[in-house]
């Protein structure tokens, strides 16, 4: 079986399983609230954008179109694309729920080969797919599709931590993550990759304190958003410090296409 064969396999396998999109939760809200805080930068950043313009944004290996829904929801005019034609009918049923079908369009596809025209995009928003590609195929496919002077908003997971590493090998050893995924989940080095293609406009670094308050929330629920405020709190005084960045969970870069 090949990367991209097993990649639709396991996420068909996801996506019969339910998830939070299936709920009616989407975006920063289909995310547990402690590790919530990149996701809701992300559709603040789309957001403040979309008053200025009427933005084209790519979601790129968008799932079960959670994230593409926040984003059509902040002003954009969104294209979804994934790999998993099962995960993207659950992005179709819940647009249609939100009267969203005429903002959103789910587009089944390969990422290292998109079938869009160049230059199609004002902005491309990728969050938690990266692990999933050759990253210079995706990174030169980005710079394609985007336009000069376009922006790729890119949120994923980071992997330096050592203890989210144990968590990650665990989860391979169960069958609940694929081998290609957590052998590229990406690191410092990879982001500098970008550089090829784009200029790094900012990196910002979320979630430390926060990941051991995760697991916690499904059981004492509301009663937890005051020490979910505080340990956020602690995470953004955490990442202030420069040598800590390796051990975030989570990161989002922008980077913005040379004109």
């Amino acid at each position: 079986m090949d990367r991209f064969q097993e990649q639709i396999k396991h996420y068909d396998k996801l996506s019969q399983q339910g998830s939070e999109s299936s709920m009616g939760r989407i975006g920063s809200d289909s995310v547990k609230k402690s590790l919530s805080t990149p996701y809701k930068y992300c559709e603040d950043f789309v957001k403040n954008l979309s008053n200025k313009q009427d933005l084209e944004l790519l979601d790129f290996g968008c799932g079960t179109g959670s994230h593409s829904i926040a984003m059509a929801l902040q002003g954009a005019k969104v294209t979804g694309i994934d790999i998993s034609q099962l995960t993207l009918n659950k992005g179709y049923h819940l647009a249609s729920q939100l009267s969203l079908n005429h903002r959103i369009n789910f587009v089944r596809g390969n990422c290292e080969q998109m079938p869009f025209k160049d230059h199609s995009f004002d902005i491309i928003y990728c969050s938690g797919s990266m692990f999933c590609f050759d990253l210079d195929k995706a990174y030169k496919e980005l710079n394609r599709v985007v336009r000069p002077g376009g922006l790729i908003v890119l949120l994923d997971t980071l992997g330096h931590n050592p203890l989210l590493n144990l968590n990650r090998w665990i989860k391979l050893k169960m069958g609940k993550k694929i081998e290609w995924s957590v052998k590229h989940i990406m690191k410092m080095s990879d982001i500098e990759k970008a550089k090829k293609y784009f200029d790094i406009q900012h990196i910002y670094f979320f979630d430390f304190f926060s990941v051991f308050v995760a697991p916690f929330e499904g059981i004492f629920g509301k009663f937890m958003l005051p020490f979910i405020y505080l340990v956020q709190l602690l995470d953004k005084l955490f990442f202030s410090i420069p040598f800590t960045h390796k051990m975030a969970f989570k990161f989002v870069c922008i980077l913005k296409k040379r004109v």
